[in-house]
């Protein structure tokens, strides 16, 4: 009984092994040949894509030494070649209905088009609460004394897209923490937050519908 089991397997990979090289090169030729008409040419080309190893003196990169994508894709053609039959069927499919494996584009949502997201949101406030918090004193009178000062127009502009139903809401985007090593400040080190973003937000059930950005780096 277990004799069988070693002529079914030596059989099953076998039959894959040919059957997998096969499916490689006429699958390269096919493509090939829809944008071309010197079959010639095209089954040679096909044949040194499917086995570049035959042409190229280029050395061979260690398992141990090659890239966490590299590794990827010898695991998964490793596992394709296992279960072959299924490969060799998507395969046949991907090459004749390549519109079945398309993945469909995801519907848009207009808050894509925002640096604001719904968790980014701190509190509600009124448009006083934001002027009155935001005017800009500067001495040498070069920027305007009011809100957001040279920011102003941008604000009003920002103010005119409210509709019945919006409220206002300020936000905080977060920003990433990069270390510097201060190796030549007396081998202290210390943390300044990059791409944090602050400003306000026209909200209408939880979704944002407009958004004025009055601090970033």
């Amino acid at each position: 009984m277990q004799a069988d089991y070693y002529v079914w397997a030596f059989f099953y990979f076998g039959l894959g092994a040919i059957v997998v090289l096969m499916a490689r090169f006429v699958v390269d030729l096919y493509d090939k040949r829809k944008t071309s008409g010197n079959f010639t040419r095209d089954a040679m080309q096909a044949y040194k894509a499917s086995y570049p190893e035959q042409f190229s003196k280029k050395e061979r990169t260690p398992f141990l030494k090659m890239s966490y994508q590299e590794k990827l894709d010898i695991v998964f053609q490793a596992i394709a070649y296992l279960i072959w039959p299924f490969s060799i069927l998507v395969l046949i499919l991907a090459t004749i209905f390549p519109e079945l494996l398309e993945s469909k584009p995801m519907p848009y949502n207009p808050e894509d088009d925002f640096i604001c997201k719904k968790e980014h949101l701190l509190k509600e406030v009124t448009v006083d609460e934001a002027e009155s918090n935001s005017i800009v004193e500067d001495p040498l009178g070069r920027t305007p004394r009011e809100p957001f000062g040279n920011l102003a127009a941008g604000w009003r502009e920002f103010l005119s897209l409210s509709e019945p139903g919006f409220k206002l809401w300020a936000f905080k985007v977060p920003g990433t923490f990069n270390t510097f090593d201060g190796s030549t400040d007396n081998g202290r080190q210390w943390s300044v937050a990059m791409g944090e973003r602050v400003g306000f937000a026209w909200v209408q059930k939880r979704k944002i519908k407009a958004e004025f950005l009055t601090e970033w780096d």
